[in-house]
């Protein structure tokens, strides 16, 4: 991920070439940047994935609403694209599932530890808890 100061340039060079590109940039900066002063302290990378995250699903309940109503989302959609940049790189289900074998054998694989095993694999970092948890609904017995 960019450092404010890198994706602040980034904001400025292509203010006029790609308006939207940077109005998303300036509300993810302005987002984070708040975010830490409430807690006074700099900014961290964190804080840039949680406004991203907090916009990406706003953006997807307003697009829900907008269908519904038969309204077109191409602007929407565009926008999403932009804030999901800013998201980390998760896990694909395939990683997951080759992980969740690597690390328990066929005794460990039951129902009863599915707990146990969602508290132990959170703390793998780039986790998709979503994916996870479908991942172990399949291979659960």
């Amino acid at each position: 991920m960019k450092t404010i100061t890198e994706l602040n340039k980034e904001r400025l060079l292509i203010r006029k070439s790609d308006a939207l590109r940077s109005t998303v940039i300036g509300l993810l900066i302005d987002g984070a940047s708040k975010k830490a002063k409430t807690q006074n302290r700099e900014v961290e990378e964190r804080d840039l994935y949680s406004v991203a995250q907090s916009s990406v699903k706003e953006i997807e309940k307003d697009m829900e609403v907008l269908r519904e109503k038969k309204h077109s989302t191409i602007v929407q959609e565009m926008e999403l694209n932009i804030w999901k940049e800013f998201l980390p790189k998760l896990l694909s289900k395939g990683e997951i599932k080759r992980m969740v074998l690597q690390m328990y054998n066929e005794e460990a694989l039951i129902e009863a530890n599915f707990v146990k095993i969602i508290k132990e694999c959170k703390v793998i970092p780039d986790m998709d808890m979503a994916l996870l948890n479908e991942v172990l609904k399949e291979i659960l017995v």
